[in-house]
């Protein structure tokens, strides 16, 4: 990638660090429970890291917030007891506060957006390689059939861009979006903790 032989690979991922195709947002996760799972088990539905908080208070029988939050017990997924997302959609804001695309079941939607992309340049010894300007427009992909995002199928598939618009309409009247100025409505403050006597006198 972008640190040459310092650097990772995406695979057939599209995209790397600091954008939001796949190659930038798609991660592995590693869970190890023997008396919960099996050893070798693999899932590929998608679930998100806002889910672990609900996952983990769900499983230890902990008591959620009173905030609102975005995450929800993904543990049916993890354990393989469900195949299908347990959100209807996934959102990947990036910047400030940019929507830049989302994904429902297979389909990951991409709207028009700036990124970057990586210019061939390759880095070395941790010394970074050059990144140029890219846009993308409205673009539909099935992520099942095409990983690497390089078949856009939006004119094929306008009943599924309609949908996930729509989708990405009331996330954006929640939460905001920068790309279409949109003011959010339920803008929430950061969450904060005390900070522990053992840090502050880390500090001192």
């Amino acid at each position: 990638m972008i640190y040459g032989n310092h650097g990772g690979t995406v695979g057939p991922l599209r995209g790397s660090k600091g954008t939001t195709w796949d190659g930038g947002v798609r991660v592995p996760c590693l869970i190890q429970w023997p008396a919960k799972l099996k050893a070798g088990s693999v899932v590929k539905t998608p679930f998100m890291t806002i889910d672990l908080l609900p996952t983990i208070a769900k499983l230890i029988k902990a008591p959620l917030p009173n905030n609102k939050i975005d995450g929800v017990d993904a543990w049916p997924v993890i354990s393989s007891k469900q195949t299908t997302p347990v959100q209807e959609a996934y959102y990947f804001y990036y910047h400030r506060n940019n929507l830049e695309a989302m994904r429902m079941g297979p389909w990951k939607l991409h709207f028009p957006h700036k990124y970057r992309v990586w210019q061939n340049q390759p880095g070395n010894d941790g010394h970074s390689g050059k990144y140029g300007p890219a846009t993308t427009g409205l673009e539909l992909y099935n992520l099942e059939v095409d990983p690497g995002e390089s078949n856009d199928v939006a004119q094929k598939h306008p009943e599924v861009v309609a949908k996930m618009q729509k989708l990405a309409d009331k996330k954006r009247s929640e939460l905001g979006d920068d790309l279409k100025k949109v003011t959010p409505t339920e803008k929430r403050p950061a969450a904060t903790a005390p900070i522990p006597d053992w840090v502050k006198r880390m500090k001192q």
